[in-house]
């Protein structure tokens, strides 16, 4: 399980990529920082992540692996 990140491109995995890459790494789950309008403060970079940040990567998590993350 992995906590506490940013929604941005992280060690060359782009952002909408994040959960996919890490449950394909054997990561049981992930909790990013936000799912908020504004990040306080903001990554280094400085940009400003817009809600819904993890959307995209959810909807990606559940395409990719739609029979793994199915309720019977």
């Amino acid at each position: 399980m992995i906590g506490e990140f940013w929604t941005d491109a992280t060690d060359g995995v782009a952002a909408a990529d994040l959960y996919t890459t890490l449950y394909s790494n054997g990561y049981a789950g992930a909790w990013a920082w936000q799912y908020v309008s504004a990040d306080n403060p903001p990554p280094v970079d400085g940009t400003v992540t817009t809600w819904p940040a993890m959307q995209t990567p959810m909807n990606n998590l559940k395409s990719a692996h739609a029979a793994d993350l199915t309720c019977p």
